[in-house]
């Protein structure tokens, strides 16, 4: 308790409150604007922390690392354009709603469904770290393997139009994931005798390709979804009260998910947010909706996505190893510090853990205050002509391609998915089951192959493992819900005709 009430007083200060302030506002410029991810602002805010005393700097880097995963969102719903890969599944209904002549609405949900997945992740990174690090910790291939697969199956709940298309779709991605080195030879494919595809499609370009660059020629070409149908905004509104009570499992769900995808390492913000938006759609009554502008749909992603980074401190502070690539940089701000994350963290710097855990809550609540009073700022952007937006998105979508590896080709990249991306808009295949089979693709095959190794090449393990059983139970539940959906749907759809 006393280490607790000391952590306290080193956060109650006015000048961690100020550094909480400026690493938010920091992290929401960084997410907002594409390919300027959290990973980048952290990693240029840490060599400010060098001669800070730790209970300044680990917060300031806390606060960036939370703005940076919201602040995606703020592009996903005004431009179609995620800020980072986190925020892919916002631009679903986020979007939409913006374009019905509702962007406060949109923008508000965003971030109170942000700082609610962020609070819950605190909590259960404050009393379940130790427990959850050592699950964490027997995950091996199979394991990993299995909990992938959900994700894989969730691709057929991403379209409402056809499971068919949403198929095509996934295996475009998974077409474009086996580009670069073999994860487990070692040896380049389907390079075309380019070395700059060594090391396969970058994510984050791809990304950009994808929605942004895809969303720019749809703006030029005044089709499908062009920026003529953006209804006028008389008044910026917030969202009632009522849409959270009435999506609380959403709310609650989304941002468990999160949680335990963050504390399995190397999976990611943007793989939780994936699944949790299609778990919400294979639940809800309404799967109609979305896609539509729909508020469950934002909640889902955004609680899910911004509670991964609790969750990514669970395997960080209690086994020192980092869940994603942003607590990978805040592994080096804890050295720098003098702290070495491991089992005996909790023993030997108390104080410290739980000042990381204040922070966090702090970062959130702060957070959700900026983005609240930004709200009729951010929605002005839909103010802007579309032909110089689209110059805008244009311009900040090929800078933030450059910024990641200072590369040329990933700017060619992004600008021949664009033309793919437009191509599948205009015969209404969807976007996002192949942004999500990009995303997990690589650590499916991954840890497919590598279990077979280690199995060589039996099946039987596959089946012997518990957590494995599990996932595969859940997966079977999916695929028979996905069914019956599908087919209460078809069946809907004569009745009307």
């Amino acid at each position: 308790m006393s280490d607790f009430l000391q952590a306290l007083l080193l956060v109650f200060n006015i000048k961690t409150f100020a550094f909480i302030f400026f690493g938010t506002f920091v992290g929401i410029v960084f997410g907002a604007l594409p390919g300027l991810t959290a990973v980048m602002g952290v990693a240029l805010l840490m060599p400010l922390t060098f001669f800070m005393p730790a209970h300044y700097g680990l917060p300031m880097l806390i606060a960036v690392y939370c703005g940076g995963i919201y602040g995606g969102s703020i592009t996903a719903i005004l431009i179609n354009t995620p800020g980072t890969p986190a925020s892919a599944a916002t631009t679903l209904d986020g979007y939409p709603m913006a374009k019905r002549g509702e962007p406060g609405k949109a923008l508000s949900i965003a971030v109170i469904a942000s700082g609610f997945g962020g609070i819950v992740s605190v909590i259960v990174l404050t009393f379940l770290s130790p427990i959850l690090g050592k699950i964490a910790l027997a995950f091996g291939p199979i394991e990993y393997f299995s909990l992938i697969l959900i994700g894989v199956v969730l691709i057929g709940f991403l379209s409402s139009d056809s499971i068919f298309k949403s198929i095509i779709a996934a295996l475009m991605g998974f077409v474009l994931s086996f580009i670069g080195m073999d994860p487990i030879l070692g040896l380049p494919r389907f390079d075309f005798g380019n070395y700059h595809l060594f090391q396969g499609i970058s994510l984050i370009p791809a990304v950009i390709g994808l929605f942004a660059i895809s969303e720019v020629f749809v703006m030029i070409t005044n089709i499908q979804t062009s920026t003529d149908d953006i209804k006028p905004i008389k008044k910026v509104t917030y969202a009632k009260p009522e849409v959270f009570l009435r999506n609380i499992k959403t709310l609650i769900k989304g941002s468990l998910i999160g949680t335990f995808i963050g504390a399995v390492p190397a999976v990611g913000s943007s793989t939780g947010g994936w699944i949790s938006y299609g778990e919400a759609k294979r639940a809800s009554k309404n799967q109609d909706k979305f896609g539509t502008g729909c508020a469950e749909g934002i909640i889902a992603s955004e609680s899910a996505n911004n509670a991964v980074p609790g969750g990514a401190m669970i395997p960080l502070l209690s086994l020192g190893i980092p869940g994603d690539p942003v607590t990978a940089v805040l592994l080096g701000g804890l050295i720098i510090q003098g702290l070495t994350p491991g089992p005996n963290f909790f023993l030997k710097h108390a104080d410290t853990a739980y000042m990381i855990f204040i922070a966090f809550f702090f970062s959130n609540i702060v957070m959700v205050l900026l983005g609240l009073i930004g709200v009729r700022f951010f929605a002005k952007v839909l103010h802007i002509p579309k032909h110089l937006l689209a110059t805008i998105v244009m311009i900040l979508s090929l800078i933030g391609c450059y910024a990641i590896n200072n590369s040329i080709f990933d700017i060619k990249i992004a600008i021949v998915l664009g033309i793919f991306a437009f191509l599948m808009k205009s015969v209404k295949v969807p976007i996002a089951p192949m942004v999500l089979a990009l995303v997990l693709a690589p650590m499916f095959e991954q840890n497919l192959r590598r279990a077979m190794i280690l199995t060589e090449g039996s099946i039987i393990p596959f089946f012997q493992s518990p957590v494995a059983l599990f996932f595969y139970g859940l997966c079977i539940l999916l695929m028979i819900g996905l069914r019956k959906t599908k087919n209460t749907n078809f069946c809907e759809k004569n009745v009307k005709k």
